[in-house]
C-alpha cells in the first residue's frame, strides 16, 4: 500500500505506538551507545556535517510547531462557522471538509515533531549515521510539505465559506 510519500505506510511508521523506540534500555546498550557516541564525536570532520543536519531538523521542528499553531487557529475559525445559526448546507459541508484537512495536516505534523534519537548502531559507522539523518530529514520534509498543502487547502475552505456566505447574503437582499 502506497501513500503520498511514495513509501509503505507501515515502513514509514505513520502509526507510532512504540515509546521505547531508539532508547537504550539495558546497561550493555547504554555502554554501547556511549562508546559509539564518543567515537563519533572524536572525528572533527563530522562536526560540521552533523551540525548542518541537526540544524535542518531543528528548522523542520520549528516550522511544524508553527503550522500546528496555524492549524489550531483555522480549526477555531471553522468551528465558529459551524456554530452559526444560519449557515447554508453548502457552507456546512465546506467547513467539515476544511476541518478534515486540518486534522490530516495536524496528524502528519505530529510525525514531523516525533523525537528522534540516533541509535547506537547508527553511530557505529559514520556514513550510516549521516545517511540515517538524511533519511529522517527527507521523510520529515515530505511530511511537512504534505501537511502544509493540507493546511493550505483548509485555508481555501475558510475563504470559500466566507465568499459563499457573503454571496448568499448579497443575493438575499437583492
Amino acid at each position: 500500500m502506497r501513500i503520498l510519500l511514495g513509501e509503505n505506510v507501515f515502513n514509514h511508521k505513520l502509526f507510532r505506538f512504540n515509546i521505547q523506540d531508539q532508547l537504550p534500555e539495558t546497561k550493555e546498550e547504554l555502554d554501547e551507545y556511549l562508546k559509539n557516541l564518543k567515537n563519533l564525536l572524536s572525528d572533527q570532520q563530522q562536526e560540521p556535517i552533523f551540525a548542518h543536519l541537526y540544524e535542518n531538523l531543528s528548522i523542520l521542528d520549528a516550522k511544524a510547531a508553527s503550522l500546528l499553531q496555524f492549524n489550531s487557529i483555522l480549526l477555531a475559525v471553522l468551528a465558529i462557522f459551524l456554530t452559526a445559526d444560519a449557515i447554508s448546507s453548502t457552507a456546512f459541508f465546506i467547513t467539515i471538509a476544511g476541518i478534515f484537512l486540518i486534522l490530516i495536516s495536524s496528524y502528519l505534523l505530529l510525525d514531523v515533531v516525533w523525537v528522534h534519537w540516533s541509535a547506537a548502531d547508527h553511530m557505529h559507522i559514520r556514513e550510516d549515521h549521516e545517511l540515517k539523518l538524511l533519511e529522517v530529514r527527507r521523510s520529515r520534509t515530505r511530511l511537512y510539505r504534505i501537511a502544509w498543502n493540507f493546511s493550505r487547502g483548509s485555508l481555501l475552505m475558510v475563504a470559500a465559506v466566507v465568499i459563499f456566505e457573503l454571496f448568499l447574503k448579497i443575493t438575499e437582499k437583492v
